[in-house]
C-alpha cells in the first residue's frame, strides 16, 4: 500500500526563496537534497557546497540517511536548506 505523499516546503540557504515539493514518506534527506539540486533551486552539492535539512518545528537536524517521515515531517511543514562548511559545521 503506497502512502500519502508529504507536501513540504524547502528554504533556500542563502536566499529568501522557497520550494514547495511532494516527496514519498521515504525520501531521505541527502535523496531531497540531490533533487533540490536536479531542479536548480541550490547548487549541486560539492566540495565547496555540502548541505544539511532541519526541520524547521523541531530545530532538528536530519541525518542524509534518515527519511523526511522518519525526522517527524508532516505535510505542510517547513525544511530549511543550510550549508555546511568546510569543517563540517553548518555555515551561519
Amino acid at each position: 500500500m503506497n502512502q500519502p505523499l508529504i507536501e513540504v516546503t524547502f528554504t533556500h540557504p542563502k536566499l529568501s526563496t522557497k520550494f514547495s515539493a511532494e516527496v514519498s514518506p521515504e525520501t531521505t534527506a541527502q535523496m531531497a537534497i540531490d533533487e533540490l539540486g536536479k531542479a536548480k533551486f541550490i547548487e549541486p552539492a560539492s566540495a565547496a557546497a555540502q548541505y544539511v535539512l532541519v526541520h524547521q518545528g523541531s530545530g532538528n537536524t536530519i541525518p542524509a540517511s534518515a527519511t523526511l517521515a522518519s525526522a517527524g515531517v508532516k505535510s505542510g511543514d517547513t525544511v530549511m536548506v543550510t550549508e555546511k562548511s568546510a569543517g563540517g559545521r553548518e555555515a551561519v
